[in-house]
């Protein structure tokens, strides 16, 4: 292993991530065949933009809410997109109610823990249908490649994002429709060394745990040889939460 290099942007990998990725594939033809009509889209933590720009309908409005500065970037990049709202969730304002026709919320970590709150947020401005997706597979939910490592190095998180959200709503709450989606996770790097740093730093080792090394040797075994680069890919399951207004 090498000296520590410039730390990774955890929201870069995880955009560049999808980029490479067949989860847009795989979510967006369900998405449209549930639906039928998009409308317009509100786009909660909207990422990227790769899943709403795919939803997005032409001569509709796509609004944006999305707090991280890196992805608001590549938001406005889309001349889909009518509107980036640069906050959370929970401090929006200024939007009328029912005043879309989908309300978008794809792989966000923090509602989960206020389930009940965020879906009411999302039907305060939905007319016809919320699509919420949640990831299903078990183990860390925070750290993008920990499906790369191995398991006895991992913190012990069984419970999955679906289970989180599930246990919080009353049964009037619980969605119209749901569907577990498999999908592959599939991130390109140059430098194998500086990605291994960083999964190490956010699990918490130090510099001089045994582990990375380790955790170096393990990603380079799974690693495929793409040109000067490595592509690693982590299998990644999502279920889609969907609630019908009318």
């Amino acid at each position: 292993m090498k000296k520590q290099t410039k730390p990774l942007d955890s929201m870069a990998i995880y955009a560049e991530g999808i980029d490479t990725s067949d989860y847009v594939v795989k979510v967006t033809p369900i998405i449209q065949s549930k639906l039928g009509c998009i409308g317009d889209l509100l786009d909660v933590g909207a990422g990227g933009g790769q899943l709403g720009a795919a939803l997005a309908t032409s001569h509709k409005r796509w609004v944006a809410i999305e707090p991280d500065a890196y992805m608001g970037r590549r938001l406005a990049t889309y001349a889909s997109c009518s509107k980036v709202i640069a906050s959370g969730w929970e401090q929006v304002t200024g939007l009328a109610n029912n005043s879309f026709d989908t309300v978008l919320a794809a792989n966000m970590i923090a509602p989960q823990a206020a389930a009940s709150q965020f879906l009411a947020f999302c039907r305060s401005y939905s007319k016809h249908a919320i699509v919420w997706i949640v990831p299903s597979q078990r183990g860390p939910k925070k750290i993008c490649l920990t499906g790369c490592l191995l398991t006895k190095w991992l913190p012990d998180e069984t419970e999955t994002g679906y289970e989180r959200v599930m246990s919080q709503l009353v049964e009037s709450e619980y969605p119209s429709y749901t569907q577990a989606v498999d999908w592959t996770f599939t991130y390109i790097t140059k430098d194998l060394v500086q990605l291994t740093n960083h999964l190490a730093n956010n699990l918490g080792w130090d510099a001089a745990d045994p582990r990375r090394a380790e955790a170096y040797q393990h990603l380079l075994q799974q690693a495929e040889p793409h040109q000067l680069s490595y592509v690693l890919k982590e299998p990644k399951q999502s279920t889609m939460l969907v609630w019908f207004n009318n």
